[in-house]
């Protein structure tokens, strides 16, 4: 690593992901530390900047992480640490005693946490260098998750809360959480001559022009798909209600329309649930043909489990293979299946973020700004989801393909309107019968 960070003072191009010009503890200190004033920096997939950008901004340590730490050292003899850790085991005790079960909004931070926290930090530094023999994995990650909870503490303002977490099972947490990481995300963006910052799925751009730190007068430039309109055939399915206080009595229509859907054309198709819980209820309502293929989505999976997954998707298919994943996973966005690798795509629901004590600070820091907490903490983030999943669909000119939206909420304004400049042809199918003329009239023009 340390040599590619030399031979990078030799190029002109540097392909890195984002924590490199935004971390705030790990960003490229030899460009940024200095004059970057002639710099350029290109921000591919900036959607994305908005979580990402929190997540820099934000810090928590646990109980549970500190004991596996102690435990390390413990037959160390190190005057220091003991006191130190003494002095954490104190912190962790009192906010467990002091604090109800789940989250706790912290109004006053107490100076003393922070000294404790520095003393621990500066014994650690000490056995990091002179002790390496006590060193294990566990005490080396509370050791950095302690430096990143001090680091980021310098930032705290009214754009941050912070807030403890206090479980059943004896673990108490506490968090920084950045809820606005504009600034943050503007000053790093200030030190370079010029940005652009893309997406296929910035909209609406006002919000994305507010969240990752731009202003008004910035120019934005909005540009129409460069795929034919006609290559994608977008249908709608309004009289089905995905909330969740609704979703138990959506099972079986949903999954009809989702047989329909994927039974007018042998292909490759994609159907994206709301959560994994969702998932696991729809694939039992199911009915698909013995010789169709389905594969449904792991909770756990890594890379290689989603390259294996994905190769499933074959061109040229003799047989219908059927994918089952989760909207916004691992399966969301980043996937290329060009040509008829994927023909078809389903989301069931807006592509709303759980609800949630983080989503709901987000809400209210927003609404008291007088903007729209709501649409910052949910709709925005869940739109994105749905569009980069229908985006799975045409890769390319040669692309041909379907996507089918199933959720009353898609034609109320306050969702149409986040996609009317991408796709204003859309079918409104009423039943899952009433998709047959439409997919047939699309498939007989390919």
């Amino acid at each position: 690593f340390e040599l590619q960070l030399d031979l990078s003072l030799y190029v002109d191009v540097i392909i890195c992901d984002y924590n490199y010009l935004f971390d705030p503890l790990v960003y490229f200190r030899r460009y940024f530390d200095n004059d970057a004033s002639r710099m350029l920096a290109l921000i591919d997939e900036a959607h994305n900047l908005v979580d990402r950008g929190r997540d820099m901004y934000s810090a928590s340590l646990d109980s549970a992480s500190f004991e596996k730490a102690r435990k390390a050292v413990r037959k160390l003899d190190h005057k220091k640490y003991k006191n130190a850790s003494k002095r954490i085991a104190k912190l962790f005790n009192e906010l467990k005693e002091n604090s109800p079960i789940g989250e706790t909004v912290l109004t006053n931070f107490d100076a003393k946490i922070i000294r404790a926290m520095e003393a621990y930090l500066l014994a650690t530094q000490d056995i990091n260098r002179n002790h390496h023999a006590y060193v294990d994995e566990d005490f080396r990650q509370f050791f950095l998750d302690i430096n990143r909870f001090l680091k980021i503490y310098e930032f705290v303002d009214d754009s941050f809360t912070l807030y403890v977490t206090n479980t059943n099972d004896k673990i108490v947490k506490i968090s920084i959480f950045c809820l606005d990481p504009s600034r943050h995300l503007a000053r790093s963006l200030g030190q370079v001559k010029g940005r652009i910052l893309f997406s296929a799925t910035l909209s609406p751009h006002e919000y994305y022009v507010d969240i990752i730190g731009g202003r008004k007068e910035d120019p934005v430039l909005l540009l129409p798909s460069p795929f034919e309109a006609d290559n994608l055939l977008l249908m709608i399915a309004p009289t089905v209600s995905i909330k969740y206080k609704n979703r138990a009595d959506t099972y079986k229509v949903v999954a009809e329309y989702i047989e329909n859907f994927v039974s007018h054309k042998m292909g490759n198709y994609l159907i994206y649930a709301p959560s994994h819980a969702y998932l696991a209820e729809l694939v039992e309502h199911l009915n698909f043909p013995d010789d169709y293929d389905v594969f449904v989505q792991l909770r756990e999976m890594d890379d290689l489990d989603k390259e294996r997954f994905l190769e499933r998707f074959q061109l040229n298919p003799s047989k219908t293979t059927i994918g089952i994943v989760v909207v916004g996973g691992v399966f969301g966005e980043g996937i290329d299946l060009v040509e008829d690798r994927l023909i078809g795509v389903a989301v069931i629901g807006v592509g709303l973020p759980q609800i949630g004590f983080e989503r709901d600070l987000i809400r209210d820091y927003f609404n008291k700004r007088g903007q729209k907490g709501y649409e910052y903490a949910y709709v925005n983030p869940g739109m994105n989801r749905v569009m980069q999943a229908v985006g799975r669909v045409i890769r390319s000119e040669k692309d041909r393909g379907m996507a089918l939206l199933i959720d009353d909420r898609f034609l109320n304004a306050r969702y149409r309107d986040l996609f009317k400049h991408e796709w204003s042809h859309y079918d409104v199918v009423i039943s899952p019968e009433d998709m047959a003329l439409s997919i047939a009239s699309f498939w007989k023009k390919a």
